[in-house]
């Protein structure tokens, strides 16, 4: 092996690392909005049951408007986080697994993360299909005792 075909490698190596950091920072992106939704939607589960609210509605009907929005907004971020920038990553990092075991002078990064951090995907699993319920029902709990 020439010295430019282990600059090549090595390089197509740090590409993936790249992809996976670009994952990273759209997930981040989408968190941070996320949460910037979730405050709008307690604050307009105040704005509906406080004197500032449009006199023609009640704030009843405000409140079950707002909790509908606050959650088709945040299923929607996190579809896109899970199903979509989790997925690349997914498929980033088993490809990197891949290149580390045909390549075992390459540092053993995504080796190692895998092999201490154990499989906790089953255990993420069942914590994804109820978390929308949970922002539903906080948002509904704060409805209903405001």
């Amino acid at each position: 092996m020439t010295l430019g075909d282990d600059r090549e490698r090595l390089s197509g190596y740090a590409q993936i690392r790249v992809f996976e950091g670009d994952c990273d920072r759209a997930q981040a992106q989408i968190r941070t909005a996320a949460s910037t939704w979730i405050l709008a939607g307690l604050g307009g589960l105040f704005v509906a049951y406080s004197e500032h609210r449009p006199g023609q509605l009640s704030s009843e009907l405000l409140s079950a408007v707002v909790c509908l929005l606050a959650v088709s907004g945040i299923a929607i971020l996190w579809t896109v986080d899970q199903r979509v920038y989790q997925k690349l990553l997914h498929a980033a990092f088993v490809y990197g697994l891949a290149v580390e075991a045909q390549n075992p002078d390459l540092p053993q990064i995504r080796t190692m993360m895998n092999l201490t951090s154990g499989n906790i995907g089953p255990f993420i699993k069942l914590l994804l299909p109820g978390s929308d319920n949970c922002v539903y029902l906080s948002l509904s709990g704060i409805r209903q005792h405001g």
